[in-house]
């Protein structure tokens, strides 16, 4: 499924109950030195969101480092070069960081991207496809698509390995696509 190196970057999209954490998981399970940022730790109150957590959290393999985080930055600065780091997801970054300016965003964004880009290990990255869709009514529903959306596209365009994950199936984009 994924190669062995020890560096490169994997971008994993999807909808909602695709599947593609678990993919995400799957495809590390023989990885030793695994850190997993988890990012959806916006507590919205609801008992639903917290099952989704702990169902998260069972599933990940003891041995594995968990960061509950927002900030990329500060997190890959803690992580051991040479290493693997899951972050899941994109999602949770951005709506993080709605609050922010368009200018600050982009400044955020593009900070983040090099953090990523300048860690000497693996990085696996879920994201969530959610522009498929119609456009949510909301002024914030439609800022997260648009910044979720320019996201996916900057991180995809260093991804070495690029999926979607659909209907519990992965398709390699990377192998079965032509960039745009």
């Amino acid at each position: 499924m994924v190669n062995n190196n020890s560096n490169g970057i994997i971008l994993i999209s999807g909808p909602v109950k695709s599947g593609k954490s678990c993919f995400a998981e799957k495809m590390l399970i023989n990885k030793h030195d695994v850190t997993y940022l988890a990012t959806g730790i916006l507590d919205d109150g609801t008992k639903s969101w917290e099952n989704r957590i702990i169902k998260h959290r069972k599933s990940r393999p003891i041995t594995w480092k968990t960061i509950e985080s927002t900030d990329i930055i500060s997190a890959i600065a803690k992580i051991t070069s040479n290493s693997t780091l899951l972050i899941d997801s994109i999602g949770g970054f951005v709506s993080a960081y709605l609050e922010l300016s368009e200018e600050d965003w982009l400044i955020l964004l593009q900070n983040t991207i090099t953090a990523i880009k300048s860690f000497e290990g693996l990085v696996v990255l879920v994201a969530e496809e959610v522009g498929w869709g119609v456009c949510p009514p909301t002024i914030i529903g439609n800022l997260f698509i648009d910044r979720l959306g320019l996201t996916i596209t900057e991180v995809g365009s260093i991804a070495t390995q690029s999926w979607l994950v659909l209907h519990g199936r992965a398709i390699n984009l990377s192998q079965n696509s032509i960039p745009i």
